[in-house]
């Protein structure tokens, strides 16, 4: 039997997975009914969005384990660095790379955090 934390990332898996497909194949067409044509150049982003989408429902669930295991110290620590590397990375991404360069910096920011954690 699985412990509840491995149930709990499995039930996460298996609903954010389809969540990401729809996503990525539908993004033009959710883009185009919610915000009209106007909104197209932010296709790109929200696909990349998308998969921080995956990211944060695993992380989440990450998070809370490390809450119940009364491990906050090792979380703090990873957020405050997160938290920095985030600015930073802001501050030369967003004018170097546009929206596009604050997806991506949104995607490598999760990935930072749960290496860190």
């Amino acid at each position: 039997m699985k412990s509840l934390g491995e149930q709990l990332v499995t039930i996460l898996f298996y609903f954010s997975i389809p969540l990401l497909i729809l996503v990525l194949a539908t993004g033009d067409q959710v883009i185009g009914f919610l915000y009209g044509e106007l909104f197209w150049p932010a296709i790109d982003c929200f696909r990349i969005l998308g998969i921080v989408l995956v990211l944060r429902f695993w992380f989440k669930a990450y998070f809370a384990i490390l809450l119940s295991m009364d491990k906050q110290g090792p979380l703090l620590l990873a957020v405050a660095m997160a938290t920095v590397a985030n600015i930073l990375v802001n501050l030369y991404w967003i004018p170097l790379c546009g929206k596009e360069g604050a997806a991506w910096q949104a995607l490598l920011r999760i990935a930072f955090s749960f290496s860190l954690a």
